[in-house]
């Protein structure tokens, strides 16, 4: 794909880098009305026009970006002045350019939130001052959620097919009444790694209900999603939107976050399937939740949803092309998600992961307020949890495909140990305090694949040995003997190493009996291990 003037833009944006001031093209899809509350919020620094319009892309001459820490700022005709856009994706795309960024720009903290009238998608991909020599591509890696409420439907299964065709995943707001006889689609939903919500047992307007028997009618759907689909949701939505404060209130009681819609194509009314389609692409924007349906609707219990499931097919290659990346709603909304993203986590099956274990329910409860808090979190016996970002890195070095028996060295409160029996077959954790390994089993007591064990970490556990994965969560400065021994051949052990306050975490695998040295995982601070094989 090429621009006006005919050089390539990969994945919709490009900045080509000259000794004259840069000339910037953005991403496909901005127009007209993206560009306004731009002008006028930036003093009319933009007056030289759009940045693309439609998919012609357009260039704006005279303007040049820099980038400075954790700060974007554009200078056009000598004029500081703040960008929006979504500052991570810039400054992942921008390391190479630090050394061309001016300290003294007088930069602005770029938002990270969408805010009524501001733009979602200028500049995300494009940054750094200018300096001769090439073009700078650019991948841009947005992200959009699809829902869908009311199912599951006959048109579950085709667009699990469609989803999976292209990679993409999916939040299912299931009507618990519409299980029945669809048993096995809600387990594929599951199995497929989409998100599913809680979208009530009836369908009743939530005004319709008292207190109590909307919160029956949560609870009756979340304990039938559970029985179906073995995970409990964390989401739900209300029907039709409606009464969403009192329907969050009542919804929070029982551990589930409200979640609405940015975008509501209306695909209920039946329109068209091409129209449809335009009306998904055209509002799509960084961030976006869009809302359609895969099931019952009280004025046509019956209605086939061809023109979404149609839609849904028309829309998911053009939004790839634009570069977006279709998430569930946890994903796009979780923090901890994001800062696991930031850290470099890439494995999808340790992101969904994240997004669906809670952390507020493996924490203090006076500490709750900091469970979606990048940082560790101290807990009795003058032990931290570890930070999340960092337990990610962790688990994702063990390379788990599903079918592992993993051992995991320092209990905790046990949010680590839930991601792990999440992403392996059986997983088996020794704490050395027994009041935090008592907290642990009842935090976990929805695990059934999880086995606690009081005692020394250090030593293993030889009964049960061997194990595909091991994770040590304190530091000590080599592999205690009876770990390396547990491990099995061809198996993956990570441990901090160093004499506790100061580590490396490293990675090892085991070939031809003898633990190799993979790679260093990450810097970090960890307690002590202590024990027979460890320190005293």
């Amino acid at each position: 794909m090429g621009d006006a003037d005919g050089r390539e833009i990969q994945n919709c944006a490009e900045l080509e880098r000259e000794p004259r001031p840069a000339r910037v093209a953005a991403a496909r899809g901005v127009d007209q009305e993206d560009i306004r509350p731009l002008r006028k919020g930036t003093g009319g620094c933009f007056q030289q026009g759009a940045f693309a319009q439609r998919k012609q892309p357009r260039l704006v001459r005279g303007a040049s970006l820099a980038l400075y820490g954790n700060r974007v700022a554009a200078d056009i005709r000598g004029r500081p002045c703040f960008v929006a856009g979504l500052a991570r994706t810039a400054l992942a795309a921008g390391k190479a350019d630090e050394d061309a960024a001016d300290p003294h720009a007088g930069l602005e903290q770029p938002r990270l939130r969408h805010e009524r009238g501001q733009p979602l998608l200028l500049l995300d991909q494009l940054l750094a001052r200018t300096r001769p020599g090439g073009h700078t591509r650019i991948l841009a890696r947005l992200k959009l959620a699809l829902t869908f409420d009311d199912g599951p439907g006959p048109v579950t299964p085709p667009l699990l097919d469609l989803l999976a065709e292209h990679g993409a995943r999916a939040t299912f707001f299931v009507l618990a009444r519409m299980v029945e006889g669809r048993e096995e689609t809600l387990r594929r939903t599951v199995a497929e790694r989409h998100e599913v919500g809680n979208h009530t047992w009836s369908h009743h307007r939530p005004r319709e209900l008292s207190d109590d028997e909307l919160r029956h009618e949560l609870a009756r759907t979340s304990a039938r999603i559970e029985e179906v689909a073995g995970m409990r949701p964390r989401l739900a939505r209300p029907p039709y939107g409606a009464d969403e404060e009192r329907f969050a209130r009542v919804a929070a009681g029982l551990g589930l976050r409200t979640v609405l819609w940015t975008v509501n194509p209306r695909d209920w009314l039946e329109p068209p399937a091409d129209w449809l389609a335009r009306a998904i692409l055209r509002y799509a924007r960084p961030g976006a939740i869009v809302d359609l349906h895969d099931g019952f609707t009280p004025r046509r219990p019956n209605a086939p949803r061809q023109a979404t499931v149609e839609a849904v097919r028309l829309a998911l290659p053009q939004l790839a092309e634009r570069g977006f990346r279709l998430v569930t709603v946890s994903e796009l909304t979780d923090p901890l998600v994001a800062a696991a993203r930031e850290a470099g986590v890439q494995n999808e099956r340790v992101l969904t992961a994240i997004a669906a274990v809670p952390r507020v329910e493996f924490v203090p409860t006076e500490r709750a307020d900091r469970a979606d808090i990048d940082t560790p979190i101290p807990i009795p016996h003058e032990q931290v949890t570890t930070q999340p970002s960092l337990v990610a890195r962790m688990v994702e070095a063990l390379a788990l495909e599903g079918d592992e028996r993993v051992l995991e060295i320092g209990t905790g409160y046990g949010w680590q140990t839930a991601l792990l029996a999440r992403l392996a077959r059986e997983v088996f954790s020794v704490e050395r305090f027994a009041a935090l390994a008592e907290t642990a089993r009842a935090a976990l007591a929805g695990y059934q694949n999880v086995q606690v064990f009081v005692g020394d970490g250090s030593e293993g556990l030889s009964e049960h040995a061997p194990f595909d994965a091991i994770v040590v969560a304190a530091a000590y400065p080599s592999v205690p003997d009876p770990l390396a021994e547990q491990l099995a051949e061809g198996g993956r052990l990570v441990q901090p190493l160093g004499p506790g306050g100061a580590e490396d975490v490293v990675l090892f695998e085991k070939r031809g009996g003898e633990l190799r040295r993979v790679r260093s995982v990450s810097g970090a601070h960890f307690v002590r291990l202590h024990g027979r094989h460890a320190f005293p």
